[in-house]
């Protein structure tokens, strides 16, 4: 067979389960890099503070310029580009014809579609909503595009959907009235093998110290002083987290289980870089560290399963035991991390 013919005809760029899986800007990211061994140092020096908003209870990593930028525009592993979706049909003709030759060149390419078109989604032929899909494949002979996002209520995974598929919900686009916040943008984005990214085991130790005094970072206070007082950083997460517990079924406030998700890959991908600062003699490690790392991570988990429990059985107790575990490990969690900064 002509491997010519062959990629013209269908091309599948790699991805892989993400290793943190909350929301898109991190799953779709992650979703790639994680093919990739080499991009480890990079994503542990990231995802270390969290934030969330006093007054919508948005909860998530934080990053630099979070509004201003998505993780991969800062990212040095990838090249990122991005385009207002309007451009597309005048230049390419077509969505179709746009993602193929993206793909073509190497690009994966996030954009936001209404779900009402899209079989994989429980939102189809339900209702108008629009969300960021990932697509990093086509298949001409059948097509077929190869995607991933949360399809499965809450679950990352990956799919299929057809050419008209795609393109009735890129057209479907306006129907939708949910906020847009890649703000009609396209973003194109390409595994950069040269990348010249250095490991600084600083910004973990930065980054750590900032997550402990749960101070805003960086510019916030000089140039986004009036977020500062909406949003909470850092380890003071949990008290607004243990708020929310405690109000649930209290003037109508609601549980949001992706909160307590993040709090568990949060977890996760705590002992995953303490093992990567041992591995590479950053650190000298021993049993109860290790011990340490899993009780907070299993018991980050626990949470959650006790909440999908209180969903289905309204039992109180459930979500004042997970209130009581997620204050306890705000405490063993603050005392590692002041040791951890004392051995770095």
């Amino acid at each position: 067979m002509n491997n010519d013919i062959f990629r013209e005809k269908r091309k599948v760029l790699p991805v892989t389960k993400p290793l943190i899986a909350v929301y898109t800007q991190d799953a779709h990211l992650l979703s790639v890099l994680s093919c990739y061994e080499e991009t480890y140092p990079w994503i542990i020096s990231n995802y270390i503070n969290i934030y969330r908003s006093r007054e919508t209870g948005w909860t998530d990593f934080y990053f630099p310029y979070h509004e201003e930028l998505r993780p991969s525009e800062k990212c040095a592993w990838v090249t990122t580009q991005k385009i207002h979706r309007n451009t597309v049909n005048p230049i390419w003709g077509s969505i179709i014809d746009f993602v193929i030759y993206q793909i073509d060149n190497d690009n994966y390419v996030q954009t936001k579609i209404n779900y009402f078109y899209i079989p994989l989604s429980y939102r189809y032929k339900k209702f108008d909503l629009h969300h960021d899909i990932l697509i990093y494949g086509y298949d001409k002979s059948t097509s077929l595009f190869y995607v991933a996002d949360f399809f499965a209520r809450g679950k990352y995974t990956t799919g299929k959907i057809t050419f008209n598929e795609l393109s009735e919900a890129f057209a479907g686009y306006d129907k939708c009235e949910n906020i847009d916040y890649l703000k009609q943008m396209i973003f194109m984005y390409k595994f950069n093998m040269y990348s010249k990214y250095i490991f600084d085991v600083n910004n973990i130790i930065n980054a750590t110290k900032c997550y402990l005094s749960c101070d805003p970072p960086e510019y916030w206070t000089l140039f986004n002083a009036n977020q500062c007082k909406e949003f909470v950083f850092g380890n003071e997460v949990y008290k607004l987290l243990i708020e929310n517990l405690n109000n649930v079924g209290i003037n109508d406030e609601k549980l949001d289980l992706i909160p307590f998700w993040l709090i568990y890959e949060h977890k996760r991908l705590l002992r995953m870089r303490y093992n990567y600062l041992f591995k590479n003699k950053y650190i000298c490690c021993n049993d109860s560290d290790l011990l340490m790392l899993r009780e907070l991570e299993d018991d980050s988990l626990k949470v959650v399963n006790l909440l999908i429990k209180y969903i289905i059985t309204n039992k109180v107790e459930l979500v004042n035991k997970s209130a009581n575990i997620l204050d306890k490990i705000n405490i063993k969690e603050s005392t590692f991390l002041e040791k951890l900064l004392l051995m770095l």
